[in-house]
């Protein structure tokens, strides 16, 4: 199982505007989250757009059947309040991968 993409040494920075996040859902189930938001030149992401794709991703894995318990808030990612809550969000989108499904 790959992702593609190189992460940075302070991941959750890297996951705070959701970017990362949102890819991978549409990763695991094609057109899940049907738009994301990126910035231009490296520039930081505004709080609010960064806030949209954090909730398009944790809306992206209710949708494809992680178990409201299991899925974080907004503020565990943006705010690093629960590192390890979003990790159960991941692994929890992880375990429903079929296991000959590429990513």
């Amino acid at each position: 199982m790959r992702l593609e993409t190189q992460l940075p040494d302070d991941l959750m920075e890297a996951l705070s505007d959701g970017v990362i996040l949102c890819n991978f859902v549409n990763r695991v189930h094609p057109k899940t989250v049907t738009t994301i938001y990126t910035s231009r030149d490296g520039a930081s992401l505004s709080s609010v757009k960064a806030h949209k794709n954090i909730d398009s991703f944790l809306g992206g894995c209710k949708k494809l059947g992680v178990p409201p318990k299991k899925v974080c808030s907004r503020a565990d990612i943006s705010e690093h309040r629960e590192p390890l809550k979003l990790c159960q969000t991941v692994e929890s989108l992880v375990g429903l991968i079929d296991k000959e499904t590429e990513i």
